[in-house]
């Protein structure tokens, strides 16, 4: 389910941007000056930079085809974190392969409890300013990375489709999606020849074997 649908809320609403912090200059109001006032009991007035205040409008949220397009990217996204994959072709790894590494396994399952469990990591992940899903991406089997990187530029075209929709909520209609088609088409295709080059057995994650501190 696409994120905006499961909270019933647009994330992608043009926001203002922060301000800078003031750069301190030699005249300022100084840490120790301010410190040493507070001792006294004096006080200090400090111009605090002000920033205007972005009046939110309680837009109508509409479902559109690009919560439909999202919807299949998780799908792709769910057999991609949340299962295992045995690479038929290749030789035997070694334990110090990344492939069979336990702590990228570990991370993996976690991000796929996170992602499929709860919200706001699927918020997260489809936030423009998030990192969120380059960690995923970094926790994979090196097979499977490519792939990832495939739907990673799905889901920035997706984001900016909802980036431009959402410029004003109250016109997005059926065509919010449109030239995003062609490109899943594209994308899916490319990643089902990938797929087709290498043998590659997809399968639920398996228990990892205990160690001594399980037993202590």
């Amino acid at each position: 389910m696409a994120a905006e649908v499961d909270n019933q809320q647009y994330y992608h609403l043009e926001y203002l941007d922060f301000p800078e912090p003031p750069v301190q200059n030699s005249g300022s109001v100084t840490v120790t000056s301010l410190l040493s006032a507070v001792e006294k009991g004096e006080r200090v007035d400090i111009p605090l930079p002000r920033h205007p205040r972005i009046g939110r409008k309680n837009y109508i949220f509409r479902y559109n085809p690009l919560h439909d397009l999202e919807s299949l990217w998780w799908i792709a996204i769910y057999f991609l974190v949340n299962k295992e994959i045995t690479c038929n072709n290749e030789e035997e790894p070694s334990s110090s392969d990344p492939d069979i590494s336990w702590r990228a396994t570990i991370e993996q399952r976690a991000h796929a409890e996170a992602l499929f469990y709860h919200n706001q990591p699927r918020v997260n992940v489809m936030l423009a300013f998030g990192r969120d899903f380059e960690y995923i991406i970094s926790t994979l089997s090196p097979s499977l990375q490519p792939i990832a990187f495939i739907l990673d530029d799905v889901r920035k075209l997706l984001i900016g489709g909802y980036q431009r929709a959402e410029r004003n909520p109250e016109t997005i209609d059926h065509t919010a999606a449109d030239g995003l088609h062609e490109y899943f088409i594209t994308a899916f295709f490319e990643i089902a020849g990938d797929l087709a080059d290498q043998s590659l057995v997809v399968h639920p994650f398996v228990d990892l074997p205990s160690t001594s501190m399980d037993h202590e």
